[in-house]
């Protein structure tokens, strides 16, 4: 009977998790509920730990017993987590045992729950009580935000979120806070609910008058032949009109009763009893005195067709305010914000009713020290809700291929529609990673940390877009690791695009052969000399050794020396085939026998194969095939988002960049916009260098300005997206000629020049550059001697780069570098003061 009415509580306490089934979404409330219903059921347990290896057969029967009930309950609760999922995340995870089930939950849906308290965090610290409106509402909506962190499994401690909801509360109850606060009161959720509903209710009763800055006419109606001797404390009668006035008479003595009189509409200031403005701007008022009060500020232009905004650095606040004096007219601006209240006047017609109010006066004597004055109105704050400002707008945050609908996590990509083809690419992954012994399983030793891992999955396209792979990449999470513990050195050099251009350049001329290929899992060739740890990949854990950790043997992907290995250990095996690393680029390597002529380019895991000889070409592939898991590509023709036509006819080489320019429009929603112009010298092609040199100052703060200026930027590369950077054409003997320019302080924040040069070889540029000079000229020529100093030393490094290839001849003589500025020539070739050294401006 009892065993009835146990399983009868567990199988009503197991429907809560029947009724809301897990999908990702809520993936929070379904293990709550979870939660509660195993440790109803005293299962929990099996969840905190792993099983752990099954015991030796001459176990006690004790030792034997547990481990067989732990067994059934892990089996019990895996069944029970299976059946109130969804079909999909079902077949993901149909053959994982309870413990590894909830720990890839948790590795699938915990970036949503930090999204989700991120949220309610941000929400609850920006959620502030509107003017009018009812404390409860407000009161139950931070209660709500409170209630929705706490089902995060983050609650907020009774005190913070009691200093949270009385910050958040309106002007109105200023009074209440300081109450509250001065005396130390410690009050639940519910009491200090109850205590502000008491004081709202505090608030609304007895009669409403509001404060004035300005009445109209302060004068006093008196008797024919009457002098007003009235000194000091006086009663004035106010008409109903005006809700309560203030009167400006001062003097000692007893008061007498005076009617406002209402019949004249002139609008006095209550200080300098002039006409037209009001107390707070009076200008007499803000003579003296208000120094302390100035600050200055900044105008801001990013709300467009409104001169009253100004940013405060200090708070790094954007507020409004009228009354602000810009530097133009030699005034700082007031800090304090201010708005003109509008009276609402109750008019009924009956001027004869009369309200008495008592208001007292004492005589002020004047003081060397500028007091404050007594304000009869607190100054409301507006009551329009607050929204933030759309500064950040127009950063967009995106990520390369993600219209190729790419899974983010291991159980997106078992539970999805492609999920074959995504299980095939991480068989390959693992098959490789297995070929390769790039680790061994053994147990964590003490004091160790296993680092964690993750599956990237990634679709890779062809140039015109397609995708024609599926690659699953395995993934360690690198940035746990610490320095000088399991890793040191980290930097690996790539190949510059430049020397591409360079070789290109020469292939073109020479007829050289171009072939590529590609690196597989480039990054698990590089040995590691440090003790890395790496917990089991998820999907792939070895069923008889689960708790066991991987000691990588080799470089494996995410890990922070993973390049520098990799990149070390090819060098060491292309040497051995008779190649020479270059002493100007690190990644480009030479072999010359004879008349053979053969280039290595690597980037990363991409390979340029370029010579004059198809078998030695042919061999070096057959090297490379033997050290490494190699893919063949033939010849080359798309690389590092470059297309490579070629005419051999001609010997013409084209490069085009129009795929890579069609994927940052697509990315940005700009494939289908206009063919715009860039809105600077259309001199500057192919690189847009001075446009880039230009906008990419204004990264840290970009306004409207300058976003326009990238679209049009984006919008000249639509049109000309189908241009070509073109080497060939020359029958002469090629040589390398540069170009240097220089603009005269062009910078209006720091009246620095731009300086700006080219170099070109076989009639295709193979070098560029834009910036700003680091020293401010003085004169136009100085500013172009600067620039043609930048372009020789970018001269030097060509020649020398030149002269490891072997096959340039007229390197060996200067290069010419030409400039359109006499003095700066002149300065170059006689560094001394003459009449072309001067100043021209």
């Amino acid at each position: 009977m009892a065993n009835t009415v146990t399983n009868t509580n567990n199988l009503s306490l197991r429907s809560i998790l029947e009724k809301d089934k897990l999908t990702g979404p809520n993936f929070l409330d379904w293990e709550r509920n979870l939660q509660i219903v195993l440790r109803h059921e005293r299962k929990w347990y099996v969840l905190e730990e792993p099983l752990g290896e099954a015991p030796p057969a001459n176990a006690s029967t004790a030792i034997r017993n547990a481990y067989q009930k732990r067994s059934d309950d892990l089996l019990d609760v895996g069944c029970l987590m299976l059946a109130t999922m969804s079909p999909e995340l079902q077949t993901g995870l149909m053959n994982t045992n309870a413990y590894d089930m909830i720990r890839q939950l948790r590795d699938m849906f915990q970036t949503q729950a930090r999204t989700e308290r991120y949220d309610a965090t941000r929400a609850l610290n920006a959620c502030k009580m509107a003017k009018g409106t009812s404390v409860s509402a407000h009161f139950m909506k931070m209660k709500r935000l409170l209630d929705h962190l706490e089902r995060l499994g983050h609650p907020v401690p009774l005190q913070l979120a009691t200093d949270t909801i009385l910050n958040s509360l309106s002007d109105d109850y200023k009074q209440f806070v300081m109450n509250f606060n001065m005396n130390n009161m410690e009050r639940s959720i519910a009491e200090l609910h109850s205590m502000l509903k008491t004081a709202e209710q505090s608030m609304g009763t007895g009669t409403k008058t509001k404060d004035v800055l300005m009445v109209r006419d302060g004068g006093v109606k008196k008797k024919r032949g009457q002098r007003n001797t009235s000194k000091g404390k006086d009663q004035v009668q106010v008409s109903q009109s005006v809700p309560k006035a203030v009167d400006n008479r001062k003097g000692k003595g007893k008061g007498k009763k005076v009617k406002v009189n209402k019949a004249k509409a002139e609008n006095r200031c209550f200080t300098c009893h002039e006409v037209g403005h009001w107390r707070h701007n009076c200008p007499k008022r803000h003579e003296t005195g208000l120094r302390s009060r100035f600050f200055s500020c900044q105008f801001d232009t990013r709300i467009p067709q409104n001169p009253n905004n100004f940013y405060n650095p200090e708070e790094n606040k954007v507020f409004v305010a009228r009354n602000g004096k810009f530097l133009e007219e030699k005034f700082l601006s007031s800090g304090n914000t201010r708005e003109v209240v509008d009276l609402q006047v109750v008019d009924e017609g009956n001027t004869t009713s009369i309200v008495e109010l008592e208001i007292q006066h004492e005589n002020v004597e004047p003081q060397s020290e500028p007091i404050e004055e007594v304000q009869t109105q607190d100054l409301r704050r507006s009551n329009r809700v607050r929204q933030e400002p759309d500064r950040y707008l127009g950063f967009l945050v995106s990520q390369d291929g993600g219209d190729l609908n790419e899974p983010t996590s291991y159980g997106e990509a078992v539970s999805g529609s492609e999920s074959e083809q995504w299980q095939e690419a991480m068989k390959v992954e693992m098959q490789s990673m297995y070929d390769n012994q790039v680790w061994e399983l053994t147990d964590l030793p003490q004091h160790c940390r296993a680092v964690g891992r993750k599956w990237v999955f990634k679709k890779k396209t062809d140039m015109d877009g397609n995708v024609h792979t599926f690659k699953a990449i395995l993934v360690v999470k690198g940035f746990t690791q610490t320095h000088g513990i399991d890793y040191d050195e980290t930097f690996s050099p790539v190949a510059m695009l430049k020397s591409i251009r360079i070789l290109m350049a020469i292939s073109a001329y020479l007829n050289y052969e171009i072939w590529q290929m590609d690196v597989k899992t480039a990054f698990l060739n590089g040995k590691l000399t440090e003790d890395v740890y790496m917990e089991q990949p998820e999907g792939f854990k070895d069923p008889k050794n689960p708790n066991k950790v991987c000691k990588l043997l080799k470089s494996i992907y995410g890990l922070k020396q993973a390049s520098r290995s990799w990149n070390l250990h090819f060098d060491e095996r292309i040497k051995e085939f008779g190649f020479a690393k270059s002493e100007f680029e690190p990644c480009v390597y030479t072999k010359f026998s004879g008349s053979i002529v053969i280039f290595l380019v690597l980037y990363v895991d991409d390979i340029l194969l370029i010579g004059n000889d198809v078998p030695t070409l042919q061999s070096v592939k057959s090297w490379l095939s033997k050290c490494f898991q190699m893919k063949d590509l033939g010849e080359a023709a798309y690389i590092l988002g470059i297309k490579i036509y070629r005419n051999r006819s001609k010997r013409l080489i084209g490069l085009s960049q129009s795929t890579y320019i069609d994927k940052i429009l697509k990315k940005f929603r700009m494939d289908e916009s206009k063919k715009g112009f860039i809105p600077m010298q259309h001199g500057i092609v192919p690189d847009v260098a001075y446009s880039v040199s230009f906008t990419s100052r204004y990264q840290q703060n970009p306004g409207d300005p300058h976003w326009v200026a990238v679209k049009n930027i984006l919008k000249y590369l639509r049109r000309t997206k189908d241009m070509f950077l073109v080497f060939g054409g020359s029958e002469d003997e090629i040589s390398v000629i540069g170009y240097s320019d220089a603009s005269f302080q062009t910078d209006r924040d720091d009246f620095r020049s731009q300086s700006g040069y080219v170099f070109t070889l076989n009639r295709g540029a193979i070098s560029w550059k834009s910036s700003k000079q680091d020293t401010i000229a003085d004169s136009t020529t100085e500013a172009e001697y600067i620039a043609a100093s930048d372009a020789a030393k970018e001269a030097v490094w060509l020649r020398n780069f030149l002269s490891d290839l072997r096959v340039i001849a007229s390197v060996s003589r200067p290069i010419d570098i030409f400039c359109d500025n006499s003095g700066a020539v002149a300065q170059a070739k006689e560094p001394r003061e003459h009449h072309k050294s001067r100043h021209v401006w």
